[in-house]
């Protein structure tokens, strides 16, 4: 007799989840889903690579040539070239270590695809 009633009151109650296509989530506020870097403001430092225990992100070889006078310097700079979020683990350190502050997490947390080329943020 318990379980009759317990299927009686069951039946009763509203879905405890949603129905998630139609229905949105309320994500939390401090929720991290895909990376967003503002890549124009990248100062080339190359911490954020160093400290990723993942090895998600890759960085490209930037020449810059500085002149002071009659003397011209050659720099080499090491900006972000992309994050892979297939690798990321999302531990937010290179985040934390960023100077500039350039990496931050976004709400989007739908980051399926069919290749890997989509799982990068460029």
């Amino acid at each position: 007799m318990e379980i009759e009633l317990e299927v009686l009151k069951n039946l009763l109650k509203k879905p405890f989840t949603k129905k998630y296509p139609k229905e949105k989530i309320k994500i939390p506020e401090r929720f991290r889903g895909k990376l967003n870097v503002k890549w124009k403001d990248c100062i080339a430092c190359g911490l954020c690579r160093m400290i990723c225990p993942a090895d998600a992100i890759t960085l490209k070889m930037k020449v810059t040539e500085i002149k002071s006078g009659k003397i011209t310097y050659k720099k080499i700079l090491h900006p972000i070239k992309s994050i892979d979020m297939g690798r990321c683990v999302s531990c937010g350190l290179c985040i934390e270590i960023c100077p500039v502050k350039i990496i931050s997490f976004t709400n989007e947390f739908e980051m399926g695809g069919k290749t890997k080329k989509e799982l990068l943020v460029k």
